[in-house]
């Protein structure tokens, strides 16, 4: 039997990434039947799918250009149609089961969208959101692009129920902090950049955002969420991106990468590019300088194997590492300008930091492939900073600390999978299982070294260096050491399993087992005067058996409800006897039920989640003990609730009419400590609402094409300083804020000329902070941005 098909019509789907572009499509018969099974494929590439139960297929991560699409089944006979895929666009088809005609019709798309609607750091596949039992959500290039973000920090405003938590790179995610050394680049542990500095952007395209643990596919790690960092990706024909942006507070920064084919057979195609910033932080007397080279290199020897290669090279410098504090006065915030500098003059952070990756595919058939990925990263970092250990007095003094340090972090990781299809029983299964290891080192060869910097006067400040006649003052020594040396690995076995039930009914199903192991050392350590020759702490080593069960009801194609239930664990950060520990490792628990929502052919995409996850052996820093000898200790939780609800609505309402807009509700608090009065208490830098908003429209009336206008509103609820226990009035609550954006650009051409305002109410608000500190949010500022794309 052939397959044969009449294309019924055509609408627009969701804005591919950038510069590549997306293949979807439904395949019926005559009747409106779907087709399962069918195997749908890009000639002479690596890519291809499935149709599912809904007879759907789809392929992202295209480069622009013609292909030719094959599809075939069991019983049939391949059949081939040229098809054009078009940079940053969906070409959608819809096809039925003819026996008259031959071909498949070319299809051509000239809408763009501003979200996504399939995500693969879940699953390691290009599942449809839609399909999924958990809450994810995509922040693409056009949104990027839009605002001019090319931080991390300003590109999760657009996420719901994510909250930063500290100034060096960590977030809350439904009230639990993930480092951002947690975080993944595509699909790979690790980001590439040293640690506290948040991420650039230059080289990234989108950002899947992973609500709840995925520690199915990763192990160990963030329970509350995660994220994916996915960059760009080379293209066989010729793209070129470029920009220049200059702004307030002395910001500079550029831009360029181009891509295409190195062969005429377009077999081998890569992408280069560069990102670089300099200035933009309003703290007096602050340098800073960012330089991000990166590179990305893919062949295809053959049909059904590829071979891709990406690296990237980050250099930082700045007078302080992430962003700096500012002190507070007792129970009162804003005691100081936001631009007050705390820092003296010898203050520095010089970081650099490489990440290569490598990952290979071979399709043994349209259904199974396997896969190879290899990463190594190490970053670098020679760090001299200044911290505040006090609240302001009545002076207008606060007492300082002195750390000195150079770390070296190298990080090798592995991951061998197998993907495949079958059909069981009158069930389709989607099957991933593999391996991984992750060994990962932090070293600190000069050791870490803390002293008692002088004090400062915010009426009278004096940034003189910190004094080397002081080093080995034992009034001023802290905390010294030899070296110091953290060893962490994992390595894991897992098994997911994505099951098509009925036209109606999906599965997700998965079982890991993991083993962890830590180990801390370190060499004549000085700690309050307290000699120790050489610490060796026992290795951790912890194993945990990780399942994971989700259920997707889909009654109509515009609907889906889903229920599931996951488990985690993460081993601490801390398990140094200096610190409080050693501690056992946190374990989880999750459930989250939710509804997704896809409307007006694919325009409008609601979501719903709501969610309760619990957690053992949290630590916590133990606020007693600093305020009455300032030492850094941890204590570890019994336990820690916390639960919520989050929506989302994305869309094109109209053409050129775009929207994202999000609302958080969540409330995390402790639910069995050691102390009772602990018992009910909130978790510091967990606001309970958090909401954004954003909207552009691009005209297309000839007067005005290419004019684009949009704003944007955001809000964060109130927070306190540290854990505030029920009836504590000492704790000091950051008081919520609301910040109001705007842009404004157009578009000839090749050419885009693009105008952002950001807080432009001039609000003055407190991103985060802990105990005498806290971190100033952005006053008002302005970009101008220049564009060429070709």
């Amino acid at each position: 039997m052939k397959l044969a098909f009449t294309l019924i019509g055509c609408v627009s789907a969701t804005c591919a990434v950038a510069q590549t572009g997306t293949v979807r499509g439904r395949i019926t018969d005559a009747a409106q039947a779907p087709q399962i099974g069918l195997v749908v494929r890009l000639e002479n590439t690596a890519l291809g799918t499935a149709t599912d139960v809904d007879g759907t297929f789809f392929m992202d991560k295209i480069a622009p250009g013609q292909y030719t699409l094959i599809v075939s089944g069991v019983g049939y006979t391949a059949q081939k149609q040229n098809i054009v895929v078009q940079g940053g666009l969906t070409t959608q088809l819809q096809l039925a089961l003819d026996k008259e005609q031959q071909v498949l019709q070319e299809v051509v798309v000239t809408e763009r969208r501003a979200f996504e609607t399939s995500a693969g750091g879940l699953t390691r596949t290009n599942t449809p959101i839609k399909d999924l039992p958990q809450s994810v959500q995509v922040i693409n290039q056009s949104t990027l692009r839009q605002q001019q973000v090319y931080r991390l920090d300003e590109a999760l405003r657009n996420a719901a129920g994510v909250s930063e938590t500290s100034a060096t790179g960590n977030y809350g995610f439904r009230g639990f902090t993930t480092n951002s050394q947690s975080f993944l680049t595509n699909g790979i542990k690790g980001i590439g950049n040293p640690e506290g500095v948040m991420p650039f952007l230059a080289n990234v395209e989108r950002i899947e955002v992973l609500r709840g643990s995925s520690a199915i596919l990763y192990g160990e790690g963030a329970v509350g969420g995660n994220l994916n960092l996915v960059t760009k990706q080379p293209k066989k024909t010729t793209a070129v991106n470029a920009g220049l942006s200059g702004g307030s507070f002395n910001l500079f920064r550029a831009q360029a990468d181009v891509a295409g084919s190195l062969t005429s057979d377009k077999r081998l195609y890569a992408l280069a590019g560069v990102g670089y910033e300099r200035g933009g932080r309003f703290t007096r007397d602050f340098e800073h300088r960012t330089v991000q080279l990166f590179s990305s290199l893919r062949w295809e020897p053959g049909v059904n194997t590829s071979w891709q290669v990406n690296a990237t090279y980050n250099r930082d410098r700045s007078t302080q590492r992430g962003v700096p504090d500012l002190p507070q006065a007792a129970g009162q915030l804003f005691s100081v300008p936001d631009n007050f500098r705390v820092s003296a003059a010898d203050a520095r952070y010089e970081g650099d930091s490489y990440q290569l990756q490598s990952q290979m595919q071979h399709r043994f058939s349209d259904r199974w492939a396997a896969n190879l990925w290899l990463g190594y990263a190490k970053s670098r970092a020679d760090d001299i900073s200044y911290s505040i250990r006090s609240t302001l007095d009545s002076t207008g003094s606060f007492s300082r600390g002195r750390t000195q340090q150079v770390r070296s972090a190298p990080t090798r990781t592995l991951n061998a999978f197998l993907t495949g299809q079958i059909a069981l029983a009158g069930t389709e299964h989607r099957l991933t299982g593999g391996l991984d290891l992750a060994y990962e080192n932090a070293d600190y060869p000069e050791g870490l070294r803390l002293w008692r910097a002088a004090p400062l006067n915010v009426n009278a400040p004096i940034y003189a260096a910190f004094n080397p006649a002081e080093i080995n003052d034992p009034a001023k020594v802290r905390y010294v050491s030899g070296r110091e040396k953290f060893t962490n690995n994992t390595y894991g076995v897992y098994v997911q399993d994505q099951v098509t039930l009925s036209p109606k009914f999906k599965a997700l199903l998965g079982l890991r087992y993991n083993h962890y192991y830590f180990r801390y050392t370190a060499d004549e350590l000085t700690y309050d005067l307290v000699d120790y020759q050489q610490l060796k702490e026992t290795p951790d080593n912890t194993t945990a058996l990780l399942p994971r069960i989700g259920l997707v009801y889909q009654p109509t194609t515009s609907n889906s409800f889903y229920v599931d239930y996951n488990t985690g664990f993460v081993p601490q950060y801390s398990n140094s006897a200096l610190f409080g520990g050693p501690f056992d490792p946190e374990l989880t628990r999750q459930g989250e039920i939710g509804w997704k929502g896809d409307f007006l052919n694919h325009r409008l995409v609601p979501t719903v989640a709501v969610y309760q996850i619990q957690k053992k052996n949290v630590l916590n820093f133990d606020n007693e003990a600093f305020d009455l000898t300032g030492d850094v200790l941890f204590r570890a939780l019994g336990g820690v609730r916390s639960r919520g609800i989050e929506t989302t609505l994305t869309g094109t309402v109209l053409p050129g009419w775009q929207l994202i807009a999000n609302y958080s509700y969540n409330r995390t608090e402790v639910t069995d400590s050691n102390v009772p009065e602990e018992i009910g208490g909130e978790l510091a830098n967990t606001p309970r609402h958090l909401s954004s908003f954003w909207t552009t429209y691009e005209f297309s009336q000839p007067a005005l094409k290419g004019l684009l206008l949009g704003s944007g509103y955001r809000y964060t609820g109130a927070r306190y300083s540290s854990t505030r226990n029920p009836g504590d009035a000492d704790v000091l609550t950051y008081p919520g804020y609301g910040i109001v954006d705007a842009v404004v650009g157009y578009r000839y051409r090749q050419f885009s000329l693009q105008a952002n305002g950001n807080n432009l109410l001039g609000k003055r608000y407190v991103r985060s902070g802990l105990f005498n500190s806290y971190f100033a949010g952005t006053p008002r500022n302005f970009l101008l941005t220049l564009g060429y794309a070709l």
